[in-house]
């Protein structure tokens, strides 16, 4: 029987900035905890644009070890996160691990730690977190480069690959040969409304971003970047408040390089209802995600299920997705759609959302919170991963 696990990623709890993985891994060891498994997360001290000064903390009964990376600002703003002591360093903790858990498939750090922990005959897993495409221009070749001198051989020594969605699964055989069946489905894992909503933040929030009791918010979470599709989400909305002046835009998220085109976009006329909060966190997205009456995210590239859409969802709020960010079973219950990425299409789909809600709020809350405690709930989720690694 498996006792102790150790998670290797290049980032980790509060790395908020860095998106939806470092939330998940967190929810994941916090239940493995509570299964009674002894958690050490290997990882960096990426935190945001300023470095995480606590290189070793107990969190919630997760032992967090952090390695300085050589440049905050290559990781922050370059996803080039380089930490040089993190193999010699944590190999004590690799040796009394009896499981490894990589995030990622091209990671620096999993390229120092994966033979290792290979050569010691340690049973680890991926999790590839939709980041398995290439992509486009110089940071695709530099890709392809990695897959061919270390990645390919990372993914094929691995006991276990875990993918969010079947699409993923076909990810791992087109860019790596694994087949199908080698390849297993596990959800991401979300806990369920472990924060509430703070009712004096929330009123504050709403007399920040001019929002009445009237007026419907559809919302985005995510960075603001080409890969995003948040202009093609803007296109599709922009007709819809233009026709309902009690509707609004909840942008949010930190600038990766597309705000200022995003604002362009928007002009003078909408800038009312189309509102740019920056990036928000913890009890402050909470706030974000109980305004909401429904939640858009239409990436231009596969990146699987978005951790943010799940948070809605455990929240009630229905959610509108572009098949390059799946949520499996979303449309069997009834709790939003999966679309083509054109305006059009999104804009469809918005529109009977907020429909079905105006009639039955009540109906689609429980529908949304069903989904996420069905399948996607974090007890759920590790039952499943211990069942396989067991």
């Amino acid at each position: 029987m498996i006792k102790n696990i150790a998670i290797v990623s290049q980032y980790f709890a509060p790395a908020w900035g860095y998106g939806g993985p470092p939330k998940a891994l967190l929810s994941l060891a916090r239940q493995l905890i509570e299964q009674g498994k002894n958690i050490k997360v290997i990882t960096t001290d990426v935190l945001d644009e300023k470095r995480n000064t606590a290189l070793s903390e107990t969190l919630d009964g997760i032992e967090i070890i952090r390695y300085k990376t050589v440049s905050n600002y290559l990781a922050y703003k370059r996803k080039m996160i380089i930490a040089p002591n993190a193999l010699e360093d944590s190999k004590k903790i690799i040796q009394q691990s009896d499981f490894v858990l990589f995030s990622d498939v091209r990671a620096i750090i999993n390229w120092q730690l994966y033979s290792f922990v290979s050569s010691l005959k340690i049973p680890y897993g991926i999790f590839a977190f939709g980041e398995i495409p290439h992509g486009e221009g110089l940071k695709a070749q530099l890709k392809k480069i990695m897959d061919f001198f270390w990645v390919k051989d990372f993914v094929k020594k691995a006991t276990y690959r875990f993918a969010q969605t079947a699409h993923e699964q076909k990810m791992f055989f087109d860019y790596f040969g694994i087949p199908i069946s080698s390849t297993l489905l596990l959800p991401l894992p979300v806990e369920l409304n472990r924060q509430k909503a703070d009712n004096t933040l929330l009123n504050n929030y709403k007399k920040k971003w001019g929002i009445k009791e009237s007026d419907r918010i559809i919302l985005f979470v995510g960075r603001l970047h080409f890969f995003k599709g948040v202009d093609l989400l803007i296109q599709a909305v922009i007709p819809l408040l233009k026709s309902d002046p009690y509707l609004k835009l909840l942008i949010v998220g930190r600038d990766d390089g597309e705000e200022e085109k995003l604002r362009n976009l928007v002009g003078r006329q909408m800038k009312n209802q189309i509102i740019f909060t920056g990036a928000l966190y913890e009890k402050d997205i909470i706030c974000a995600y109980k305004l909401a009456s429904c939640f858009v995210i239409t990436p231009r590239f596969y990146e699987e299920t978005p951790l943010a859409a799940l948070e809605a969802l455990s929240y009630g709020v229905p959610v509108v997705v572009s098949r390059q960010a799946d949520i499996p079973y979303l449309e069997e219950y009834q709790a939003g759609y999966v679309v083509h990425n054109d305006p059009d299409s999104i804009k469809k789909a918005i529109m009977q959302i907020l429909e079905k809600v105006k009639k039955n709020t009540i109906l689609m809350k429980k529908n949304a919170q069903r989904l996420i405690a069905d399948k996607f709930s974090a007890d759920r989720v590790v039952q499943q991963l211990l069942s396989i690694i067991n």
